[in-house]
């Protein structure tokens, strides 16, 4: 009423139309949206003093036309200094009960007032109890009891009181039903398993090496907008037999038996509402969500001859879950389920399986040849799934899409000890003894990969497909179902390298990929790619020596050299596709007309070299020299490109002594460097005199000078210079950077944190 409908009126509407405004003992509080933005003090960052001064005859004491009036404000000052005094506290128990039980207690709070020097105050009041116990609970029965049973448990909790509703300054306290943060952890673990080996049961291979494991776990959080419980049990089984620990087994007995099963239940319950606090209107959201899973794992490993090693890994997971049988999920997951012993085994998620083995047969101490095979399977399966998949057979019933992936992998290689031959064969005087010794172990390898993946595949894979066998025929398609995608790798390798006069090596290797991918379409036909990668010429020389006459000059000197091309082929095969004929030609049937293949080529030649060169003396100066040089040409449909890359790097590093007056702890150590390096690309361009076109042309020179010294044993100092110089002509444009800078580095060692 009176003046404070009057400022009321005059203020300037909100976007909302709806005007929210408090008055009370001449204060106004005024808001657009009291639920999005409430008055807040806190919030206030402006303070303005002035006079209203309303219409003749708007109010109960009018304005006269000629009267003035003035208003003199000479400061504005705070009052009520809050100088609340905050309290924190912290209370730790510790007890060692000889070697049966540790148990720590530690309990602390922090009011809302307490801070540290130049800090805000938090206004909250935090609350934190921490339990951590270890018993051993073996320590409670006889001496020859034999078994270790180690028990831990544990209890963590925290709650959060705030003195103001967040980001507000309405205290929290007057809101009744107001959700304050809190959260608490309680977990619980044991194991039994025998500590004393039996050695006169029959009953010793079984419980010396079993044992049980399992562990609790339970929390509650809570917020202002959600509150949540979440518990998980996991109880485990493991039977793991080497032949290290039973020498009696015979060589076809297992060289290492492991077995686990794991049952693993869970489940997670949570509340989300609207409003910080309980109201009649905020009916909360409930989302459950649980966990009910049996693990099972098999590794099973044979050596029944030095030189032969099989084995096998088998990991299965079974969803128990219960998704009744009122909906579709419950209906198709109810089919696949199985029954074990009588009792329900659920159904199964996961599968994964990998198998293999390895023979490196004794022909000779100078040929050592290997062969391995190896394959892996993967199953997946969502029960959560959106969508089923329809069996095509006579019940047309529904099943769960499944994930399938199957790799096969065949490696054979020989490694020829050339030397070692020579040794035994060759007498060491003659020409060909040392030439055989200058050779190094020539080795030679071949890999062949096979591997598909199916989408959505509405049955299980049969055995034959999970471990591998067979061409890759098998893996293209299961049934009359194609994979998703295949392929097949062939690579063959050799590397040898011969030993040069002076310190030098010569280096080569060769290597062949083919690769061939089948990629199923909309249509359940394949589209083919295959890839063809050829490294070769790929030689390398390497000098390294000491020169002994130059030795007063040169402490050491080296270098490299390389030669290495990289040819890369890709074609995909022409789709085939069926087109009707015209009226007037004489063929009856359709004609099949045949689309050109894509093919695509790379070819990469690198040329790189280095030089390095040590100089003697007591502050050895050295320099580096390093070139490179690439080729790059690119062929593929509806482009022709061709780039040249340069790169020339120069080093020179030397430390120099400094007067004894300077009192530094080490010489002064300089380095100067400097790179260019230069790229193009050109691309044909049949419409231009010179055919070509380019797409780019930009490069880099860098000069950098630095010196650094330690001035003292925790103090050292650096100065650098640098000029780099960045230019593209294709655009037309260059960027000159210098940096100029020196630097101190302290470094100080305040003791051990207690």
């Amino acid at each position: 009423t009176g003046l404070d409908s009057a400022i009321i009126e005059r203020s300037p509407p909100p976007p909302s139309g709806t005007r929210y405004v408090a008055c009370q003992d001449g204060y106004i509080a005024y808001s657009a949206d009291p639920g999005v933005s409430p008055p807040n003090l806190a919030g206030v960052q402006e303070l303005a003093v002035g006079i209203l001064r309303t219409a003749l005859g708007s109010s109960l004491s009018p304005v006269a036309p000629g009267d003035t009036m003035e208003v003199w404000v000479d400061d504005i000052r705070l009052g009520g200094v809050v100088d609340e005094a905050g309290f924190a506290g912290q209370v730790s128990l510790s007890v060692l009960a000889s070697d049966f039980a540790d148990i720590r207690l530690n309990v602390t709070r922090r009011d809302p007032n307490f801070r540290q020097l130049a800090e805000q105050p938090t206004f909250l009041t935090d609350n934190s109890v921490n339990l951590s116990s270890a018993f051993h609970v073996d320590k409670l029965f006889p001496r020859g009891f034999g078994w270790s049973i180690p028990v831990s448990l544990n209890y963590a909790s925290s709650t959060s009181n705030p003195l103001f509703v967040s980001r507000s300054d309405i205290e929290g306290d007057i809101i009744d039903g107001l959700r304050t943060p809190r959260a608490s952890a309680t977990s619980m673990t044991f194991a039994v398993s025998r500590a004393t080996p039996i050695t006169d049961s029959r009953l010793a291979p079984i419980l010396n090496n079993l044992s049980l494991e399992g562990s609790y776990t339970s929390g509650a959080a809570r917020s202002e907008y959600e509150d949540g419980r979440a518990s998980n049990l996991t109880v485990g089984v493991d039977y793991n037999l080497s032949r290290a620990i039973l020498p009696e087994l015979s060589r076809w007995a297992p060289a290492e038996l492991h077995l686990t099963s794991v049952f693993t239940r869970g489940s997670d319950d949570r509340l989300t509402f609207l409003k910080p606090a309980e109201a009649l209107d905020d009916i909360p959201r409930r989302i459950g969500g649980e966990t009910s899973t049996w693990r099972n794992g098999t590794s099973l490993q044979l050596k029944p001859t030095k030189s032969f090693t099989g084995r096998l890994d088998f990991k299965s997971v079974r969803d128990l879950r219960d998704y009744g049988d009122g909906t579709p999920l419950g209906i198709v997951t109810g089919s696949d389920r199985v029954r074990i012993f009588g009792a329900d085994a659920g159904l199964e998620r996961e599968r994964d399986m990998e198998a293999g083995f390895t023979y490196t047969p004794a022909v000779s101490s100078w040929i050592r040849p290997r062969f391995d095979i190896g394959s892996s399977y993967n199953m997946l399966r969502d029960p959560n799934t959106l969508s089923f998949l329809k069996v095509e057979d006579s019940t047309g019933s529904m099943r769960l899409p499944r994930r399938l992936g199957s790799s096969q992998t065949t490696t054979a290689g020989v490694t020829l000890d050339l030397p070692k031959a020579a040794a035994l064969y060759l007498d060491s005087t003659t020409l060909l003894h040392r030439l055989f010794e200058a050779i190094q172990p020539i080795d030679v390898n071949y890999n062949r990969s096979i591997i598909s993946v199916f989408d959505r595949a509405p049955s299980a894979a049969p055995l034959s497909y999970q471990f591998a066998f067979g061409g890759v025929g098998r893996f293209r398609e299961i049934g009359e179902t194609p994979a998703t995608s295949a392929g097949l790798i062939n690579q063959l390798s050799a590397s040898h390298t011969i030993i040069l006069p002076f310190g030098a090596t010569i280096a080569n290797r060769y290597q062949i990929i083919n690769a061939r991918n089948w990629t199923r379409r909309l249509d359940d036909s394949q589209a083919i790619t295959d890839g063809t990668q050829v490294v070769f010429p790929d030689v390398a020389l390497r000098w390294n020596m000491k020169p002994d006459r130059l030795r007063n000059l040169i402490s050491s000197i080296g270098g490299s050299a390389r030669i290495v091309q990289t040819r890369q082929m890709n074609a995909r095969q022409p789709d085939r596709l069926f087109v009707s004929t015209s009226p007037d030609q004489s063929s009856d049937g359709p004609v099949e007309a045949t689309f050109a293949a894509d093919r695509g080529e790379t070819v990469v030649r690198n040329y790189p070299a280095s030089l390095s060169v040590v100089f003697a003396g007591q502050r050895p100066f050295a320099a580096n020299l390093g070139y490179s040089y690439s080729q790059r040409r690119e062929t593929r449909p509806g482009l022709s490109s061709k780039n040249h890359d340069n790169d020339i790097s120069v080093e020179l590093s030397k430390p120099w002594a400094v007067p004894p007056s300077w009192k530094l702890k080490s010489d002064v150590r300089t380095r100067v460097s400097y790179q260019d390096t230069h790229g193009d690309n050109f691309v044909l361009n049949p419409l231009t005199l010179s055919r070509e076109s380019r797409l780019s042309d930009n490069g880099r020179r860098a000069f950098s000078f630095s010196a650094d010294t330690d001035v003292a044993d925790n103090l050292s100092s650096s100065f650098v210079f640098s000029r780099v110089d960045s230019f593209d002509k294709n655009l037309n444009r260059r960027f000159t950077q210098t940096v100029l800078s020196a630097v101190l580095h302290l470094q100080f060692y305040a003791g051990d944190l207690k």
